[in-house]
């Protein structure tokens, strides 16, 4: 089940193929959970931009470290999704760019794994209701671990 609210970070995993079941507490609020990395926060943006807010470097810097322990992970999707507040075309676009700057930030942090950007917009929300909770929810980057 994938929940998280704004533009949470989920790193979906196979556990045999990833090599890491079991559970895993980070200073960070990261655990592994099944074939999962839940994250107890999220990661923010600036309003309808790609830019990573500061409060969210701590979070990245942890998945950064978790991605250095985990060297049979090989390959990560980077999965960004909107809302559909807007165009579709500008949501696209929107979710392009935020999952470009997740990667860009990972890569800045020395993670070796290959991660390829990906947006979604607005194409697969968690939840169809037109409410600002929603909303919230479908707003989202997800790592999916691709090995």
């Amino acid at each position: 089940m994938r929940h998280f609210i704004l533009a949470a970070l989920v790193l979906i995993a196979s556990t045999s193929a990833a090599g890491c079941g079991g559970t895993f507490l980070s200073r960070y609020g990261i655990r592994i959970q099944d074939d999962h990395i839940v994250f107890d926060d999220t990661i923010k943006f600036a309003t309808g931009s790609d830019e990573i807010l500061e409060e969210s470097h701590d979070l990245l810097a942890g998945l950064a470290e978790i991605l250095a322990e985990h060297p049979e992970i090989h390959t990560v999707s980077v999965e960004g999704h909107t809302d559909t507040t807007g165009d579709a075309a500008a949501n696209l676009a929107l979710s392009n760019r935020r999952s470009a700057s997740v990667v860009n930030y990972l890569r800045a942090a020395g993670v070796a794994q290959t991660l390829q950007p990906r947006g979604f917009g607005e194409t697969q929300p968690l939840c169809q209701e037109e409410t600002d909770e929603c909303n919230a929810r479908n707003r989202r980057v997800e790592l999916v671990i691709v090995n």
